[in-house]
């Protein structure tokens, strides 16, 4: 197959990882593929081309330089819906999948104007909070002829999108593959202690790890909240919180205002998260909702026990007690009591920790998503490549 892998923007983010993984093991299980973002909102392009050993294409459908600027804006995104027309024209994928929502809007449309066989969208978040607008362009792109299937990242995804008034025909769930092997990071004694020497953190000090976008639905405030509650009983207890996003400013304020600078480090984008994993003791994700947290597989594929909030998605990653801690959402005196606890029984540490990582190994790689795509493809494509001959472009 020839597949066209289009998101709105490369990013450091968990849809941006599905989508690069996806096009690798295409790749490698020899399908044809084509990486296109709509834009690049910090020169990620050639640091994920790096990476995942792949060529993105950029459309650049953001003008300005940078800045917002209506008509660079608008001119730009006329380039780049044109570009994509004459991409997908050239190279005559059979499949078109998208990722996140505006590109959802997009590319089904265009996709049919160029008379690709096969289009598929993805729901691969709650929009919740989202304007209302966005939320009808998505069902009715959805639920039209531009769309023939929409992969949903997990069960409570699903529900929602039907919800949301989109056709349960249209939606087929299928889970993110994470690369275990990327994630079970052995560091050295010697690179550990680099490591927490480079953070300013003690060779022996616990490390608490939350990676996320510093936005409103990651919890963020939740998790500072519980922070002295859980220095009470760890003191010497030290937290990463690794992200970018709106909230930046405000966090900083929120720590400096509550004195704990000194042992909550705001760390911005990382690229070396298995290392972080890897000296980290537990792994907190305080997200209000979620489609399906990628972070939460990568943290138990590491190995590094979880407390996560009781939301139903991280319900189809985690069972209670026995591979994780799930907690009430938005409760911070739970949060912190969950992470005590973990961190002050070994015993409950170690089982946690090898249950985790056997429930992503087992339900949750790589080859098993991929294989989930390949099937869904290969279902639908028979009813469509019979009108391929007649309705490509030359």
């Amino acid at each position: 197959m020839k597949v066209l892998l289009l998101n709105t923007q490369m990013a450091a983010g968990g849809a941006q990882k599905a989508m690069l993984t996806l096009a690798r093991g295409l790749k490698e299980a020899g399908h044809a593929v084509t990486v296109v973002t709509m834009y690049d909102i910090a020169n990620y392009v050639p640091l994920f081309e790096a990476q995942y050993g792949l060529e993105i294409i950029n459309l650049r459908m953001k003008g300005g330089n940078g800045r917002y600027h209506p008509i660079a804006t608008i001119l730009a995104t006329l380039r780049g819906l044109y570009r994509l027309y004459r991409l997908m024209c050239q190279t005559r994928p059979d499949v078109v999948q998208t990722f996140t929502h505006y590109s959802n809007i997009i590319g089904p449309p265009i996709a049919w104007l160029a008379r690709v066989p096969l289009r598929v969208s993805s729901q691969r978040s709650l929009l919740h909070g989202r304007p209302q607008w966005l939320l009808t362009s998505d069902r009715l792109v959805a639920n039209s002829f531009f769309v023939h299937k929409m992969s949903t990242v997990s069960e409570e995804t699903r529900q929602f999108c039907i919800g949301q008034g989109i056709q349960a025909a249209k939606l087929h769930t299928i889970y993110s593959g994470i690369d275990a092997g990327r994630y079970d990071c052995t560091l050295t004694p010697e690179q550990k202690q680099q490591l927490r020497q480079n953070l300013g953190i003690g060779q022996t000090n616990p490390i608490i790890l939350t990676v996320a976008h510093l936005f409103p639905q990651k919890g963020h405030r939740y998790l500072l909240e519980a922070v002295p509650t859980i220095r009470e009983a760890i003191p010497d207890a030290h937290f990463l919180l690794v992200g970018e996003g709106d909230l930046q400013a405000t966090l900083t304020q929120q720590i400096n205002a509550a004195g704990l600078e000194s042992y909550v480090h705001l760390l911005g984008v990382r690229q070396d998260i298995p290392q972080l994993l890897a000296i980290s003791q537990l792994f907190i994700l305080p997200s209000l909702y979620e489609g399906l947290p990628n972070v939460l597989l990568e943290a138990l594929a590491a190995g590094v026990p979880v407390v996560a909030n009781d939301l139903g998605s991280c319900r189809e990653i985690i069972t209670n007690g026995q591979n994780g801690i799930l907690v009430p959402a938005g409760n911070a005196a739970a949060l912190a009591q969950a992470a005590i606890t973990v961190l002050q029984d070994p015993g409950l540490a170690d089982s946690l920790r090898q249950a985790g990582r056997q429930r992503v190994i087992e339900d949750f790689s790589v080859d098993k998503s991929v294989a989930a795509y390949i099937s869904l493809y290969e279902q639908l494509l028979p009813t469509k490549t019979s009108h391929h001959a007649i309705e490509s472009r030359p």
